[in-house]
């Protein structure tokens, strides 16, 4: 949210996306619904039609076995040689003739596809005297159904397990009369479950995975699936669609098939054939149009709302651009440079600011000296500071010259170090190209270079390490750190180490936490004690180190006397 508050272009882009995106999204929606809504509606009612279809060609399937059975039954020769059979005067060629005729007639019909045996039964015994499979002559079928019932007319079974031949069947039967009317013998055929097959497998047009299939009350697979062309009579199917089916239930809705595939499809069940008629279309695929429908409204909302953005982005552009230029003025101006324009040269109210900011900066600029001059003066004021506090330095050493006490020469040099100190902030400064900016690790290392050459007993091997890190400090900050490394340097170089020829001196120098500043001066002398001993209980570089850290610092300070003296100073940075 922070950019958006600081960006008039953000806030006027973020308008247009609103105002033009919202009611885009709200119509697209209602259309994309509606769209769906009569889509999914469609695709119900064409695969309903195709159930219904279904249906038809299966009762026309039916229809068509009872046709040519009942067109065999009819045929004159058919019903001669029915008589010749069941003659038992006949001589044994007129009774083998008439076997011969039927049987190859029975096979020339089991040839056409539709059936997949044609038998005659007598009507009497129910003993099957003729069949297209000699294997079944002499069986008795006086108990079956569609004997019983075929003697009176012609009669289609339910699908039905024939235990003899260990497979789902359908009986097709009917009589064979005489022209007088009498009942000669029972014709019968078993339905070819593979023409069913092939009348369910027929293609609807309404997409590849669009499958209608027939299901038994007992849950098997009675005709070849898409999915499974080899599952009749072998596979069970137990898809949500089948089983409201089989509950006697019909409707068109979403449910998961055999595959567990969501798929939307209609079921029926088939109440005289005692079977569930399923058919059905995968999702993915019936819901092809509503994907294609949502990328087509989509592609719509996003051009419309890229027009209406890129037409606000140029009109955006007439109003930001200028107060862009406008900013960038302001910014100029803030840092110094009195020589920046505007330079907008219409007419408008923008054009009217721009030429009014253009002629402040001039009155600016006649009354206001330049950052280099002022660069320039803040240089000489920092040279001639050093140099005074120079002079002061030589007057010092003129001072310690002529006398001879060694006490008062002390606090001399003490004080001439201090100046010194102070000295060299001014002439970083100076040299620096940058005024705002001090180089605090050269100046700290300069310093204490200078204490240690000036102080550094020449019969002693005492070390001097700096550890300085480059962090932004003000300019008071950076002399009051430069005097407290001089107090504590001078006395460690002083009284730390009399009775020790070795040692060391660190300071170190480090940003701690982010917002403060750690210092610390630490030696391995002899410790506290012998500097109070050598230096005095309260003496003014002590006190000193104290007020600088506490008071102009604002920070804290620690002291540790484990091995030698460490000094640990924390406190606050201010740039």
């Amino acid at each position: 949210m922070k950019p958006l508050r600081k960006s008039l272009s953000l806030q006027l882009l973020t308008g247009l996306l609103f105002f033009s995106i919202v009611p885009q999204s709200i119509i697209g929606f209602i259309a994309y619904n509606s769209g769906r809504h009569s889509i999914i509606t469609n695709v119900q009612t064409h695969l309903e039609s195709a159930a219904k279809f279904k249906k038809q060609a299966m009762k026309k399937w039916a229809e068509h076995l009872q046709h040519s059975l009942s067109w065999i039954a009819n045929e004159q020769q058919v019903i001669s040689r029915t008589n010749v059979l069941t003659d038992a005067e006949v001589s044994k060629d007129s009774h083998k003739n008439a076997y011969q005729f039927l049987a190859t007639e029975f096979n020339r019909l089991v040839g056409l596809g539709h059936v997949s045996q044609v038998f005659l039964i007598d009507k009497i015994s129910g003993q099957i005297m003729v069949s297209s499979n000699s294997s079944w002559e002499g069986k008795f079928r006086s108990k079956e159904p569609f004997f019983i019932h075929g003697r009176e007319g012609f009669y289609i079974s339910d699908i039905f397990w024939s235990l003899s031949m260990g497979r789902p069947n359908m009986v097709i039967s009917g009589p064979v009369k005489d022209n007088q009317g009498n009942v000669l013998g029972v014709l019968a055929a078993h339905a070819n479950f593979d023409r069913l097959s092939e009348v369910m497998l027929e293609k609807i047009d309404l997409g590849k995975t669009t499958e209608t299939f027939l299901v038994n009350k007992s849950n098997l697979l009675i005709t070849n699936t898409v999915f499974a062309p080899n599952g009749a009579f072998k596979k069970w199917i137990f898809g949500e669609g089948a089983q409201r089916a089989i509950a006697g239930q019909s409707g068109v809705d979403l449910f998961l098939d055999y595959r567990n595939v969501p798929v939307l499809g209609a079921y029926l069940w088939l109440s005289d054939r005692k079977l569930a008629l399923i058919a059905k279309q995968d999702v993915s695929e019936a819901f092809d149009d509503i994907a294609s429908l949502k990328k087509k409204i989509i592609t719509v909302v996003v051009s419309v709302c890229l027009v209406i953005m890129l037409s606000g982005f140029l009109f955006m552009r007439r109003i930001t651009d200028p107060m862009q230029k406008l900013v960038e003025g302001v910014v100029a101006i803030g840092k110094g440079d009195l020589g920046y324009r505007v330079g907008i040269t219409r007419q408008d109210e923008i054009g009217v600011l721009s030429r009014a900011f253009d002629q402040m900066t001039n009155n600016l600029k006649a009354t206001t000296i330049s950052r280099d001059e002022k660069e320039v003066l803040l240089k000489e004021i920092h040279h001639r500071v050093k140099n005074n506090l120079q002079m002061i330095q030589s007057l010092l050493s003129l001072q310690i010259n002529q006398i001879e006490d060694k006490k008062l020469i002390n606090v001399l040099e003490n004080s001439k170090n201090r100046i010194s100190s102070i000295a060299m902030v001014h002439e970083t400064l100076y040299k620096s190209k940058d005024l705002a900016v001090i180089d605090v690790k050269s100046y700290f290392q300069e310093l204490a270079g200078y204490l240690y050459k000036s102080l550094h007993p020449s019969e002693s091997d005492i070390k001097l390490q700096c550890n300085i890190e480059q962090i932004s400090m003000n300019l008071d900050s950076v002399i009051a750190c430069g005097l407290i490394i001089n107090e504590l340097v001078t006395n460690a170089l002083k009284y730390a180490f009399i009775e020790k020829r070795a040692g060391q001196i660190t300071i170190d120098l480090y940003c701690f936490d982010k917002t403060d500043a750690m210092l610390i001066v630490a030696d391995d002398g002899v410790g506290m004690e012998h500097l109070k001993r050598h230096s005095g209980e309260g003496s003014l570089g002590i006190h000193l180190v104290h007020i600088l850290a506490e008071k102009q610092l604002e920070g804290s300070i620690n002291i540790n006397q484990e091995i030698g003296v460490t000094y640990q100073i924390r406190f606050p940075l201010k740039t």
